[in-house]
């Protein structure tokens, strides 16, 4: 399997177009090629999934819940702020705000939280794996 990173725009053209995930690579033995948007991209979404209040997210039938990022904010420890899981319409864009909330500073920040560490289980691993 081979994975591409192209822009938005002509991810556009092929989904009207007979190729609506993927294609066959023709110069491999028709592996197929699968379209992916760019990283910074992906970890606003990722970043944007933790901070949606109403998802239900689970990670090994662990919980991933938002007040493990509320606590590191209101600790004031490490970079995350308010801003950074409180979302408008222009701070989802920042993609640096979602590095600092999916970093391994956050993740040694919940371990030092008032949460106990086997409740915060789940949101470690999804921010350790965002990473």
């Amino acid at each position: 399997m081979v994975f591409a990173m192209v822009p938005r725009a002509p991810m556009h053209f092929f989904a009207n177009q007979m190729f609506k995930v993927g294609c066959l690579n023709l110069y491999i033995n028709n592996v197929p090629i699968w379209w992916l948007s760019d990283y910074p991209h992906l970890i606003k979404k990722l970043r944007n999934f933790i901070v949606n209040p109403e998802r239900n997210m689970e990670w090994a039938e662990q919980k991933i819940k938002l007040e493990h990022l509320i606590d590191v904010v209101d600790r004031k420890e490490t970079k995350p702020r308010w801003k950074h899981v409180k979302l408008s319409a222009w701070t989802k864009m920042a993609v640096k705000r979602a590095v600092q909330v999916c970093s391994e500073e956050a993740v040694a920040d919940i371990c030092q939280g008032s949460f106990p560490l086997e409740k915060t289980i789940g949101t470690r691993m999804y921010l350790v794996h965002v990473c």
